[in-house]
Parts: structure tokens; sequence; C-alpha cells
């Protein structure tokens, strides 16, 4: 688990894509990337769900397993504190909850493309 400082920390580096390959887009990929000047390493996953394609998630994790920011393109979403909402979301790490609180794209100011 990350301290909120570590994850504020962290989320700051620059980071580069680990090779430089072209990325082929299919229903499932991840790729790695790097910190440059730490060296740390860090993954970029991709998913398309089969049942519903406009549906996708976009993840990057620290240490394979740490998620630091989950996009989803849809679906619902509860966070810890009971708060429901549906449609694109943002996952941002929170100390001790990892990436279990989510915030609706218009709270953070992403817009949506429609």
């Amino acid at each position: 688990m990350l301290t909120k400082k570590e994850y504020d920390y962290i989320i700051k580096l620059k980071k580069e894509f680990k090779e430089n390959d072209q990325i082929v887009l299919d229903k499932k990929w991840a790729r790695d990337i790097v910190a440059i000047e730490t060296r740390d390493t860090f993954i970029l996953d991709y998913y398309i769900g089969t049942i519903e394609l406009k549906k996708f998630t976009y993840n990057k994790r620290y240490r394979n397993t740490i998620i630091l920011l989950r996009f989803d393109s849809s679906g619902r979403h509860t966070n810890p504190n009971g708060q429901i909402f549906d449609g694109p979301h943002v996952h941002i790490y929170r100390e001790n909850y990892d990436d279990k609180y989510a915030f609706h794209v218009s709270e953070i100011g992403i817009g949506t493309g429609e």
C-alpha cells in the first residue's frame, strides 16, 4: 500500500514507454512504462469488454499490482462511502482504499466526447 505522499510523488514522475513498439489495439493489451529519472516501472493496461463493446478500461499500475489511475468508459460504480453513479468514471488511488474510490468524469473536468 502507498501513502498519499508516495502516490503524489510517483504520479508526477515523468514517464515514457519502455519500448518504442507500436500499440496494436486488440481487446486487451499492456505496455511497460518507466520513470525517466528513477527508472521505476509502471504498466498501462487496456481492455475492451466482450459483452458491451463500448465499455473499456485503462489502468496505470505501479509495482505490477497497485492501480494508480483507472478510467472506465461506462458502468455503475459504488464508492466505499455509498455514493453510487453511472457512466464514465475515473478511479484515483487513495491511501487505505487503493482504487476503490471513483469520480464521475464531470466532477474532475474530463469531457466524454459526446
